[in-house]
């Protein structure tokens, strides 16, 4: 009987000790592997010609915004990068030069400096008119 309890003993010391490995080096590798990930969290029409969208960045490296798309076209690029930091949230506004079409669903798509997208889509609950999509933004920010 003694053997049989020494023999499980040593089996639970041996599953917990492996178990402690493998959680050290996911954690490891995570912390020496970086990725790039942004989630867009909310996006929405403020007034017909402003779009505001929340970035959160849940990734282990800091991401930086380059461009900004709407509908499939490329519309603003940033002169330089908007930083958004590990475990950052940052709010940023698009203003367009043109009505936005009211009810109609919005692509947007931010861009890193890597070249990543991350794309959402909303419906443009503000607007001026119901025709096709014929916009260009005119200045990108983020708070």
């Amino acid at each position: 009987m003694e053997v049989s309890v020494e023999a499980a003993i040593l089996i639970a010391v041996t599953v917990v000790a492996a178990v402690a490995v493998a959680f050290w080096a996911s954690g490891f590798v995570a912390q020496v592997t970086p990725f790039e990930r942004l989630e867009i969290i909310g996006a929405r029409t403020v007034d017909g010609r402003t779009i505001e969208f929340t970035v959160k960045n849940p990734g282990v490296a800091v991401s930086s915004i380059s461009a900004v798309e709407l509908m499939g076209r490329v519309y603003y690029r940033l002169p330089s990068g908007i930083d958004v930091g590990t475990g950052a949230v940052r709010t940023c506004v698009v203003r367009v030069n043109g009505d936005l079409p009211v009810g109609a669903s919005i692509e947007l798509v931010v861009i890193t400096s890597t070249g990543k997208r991350f794309p959402t889509v909303f419906m443009a609950n503000h607007g001026g008119f119901s025709g096709p999509f014929a916009t260009n933004v005119e200045s990108v920010h983020c708070v």
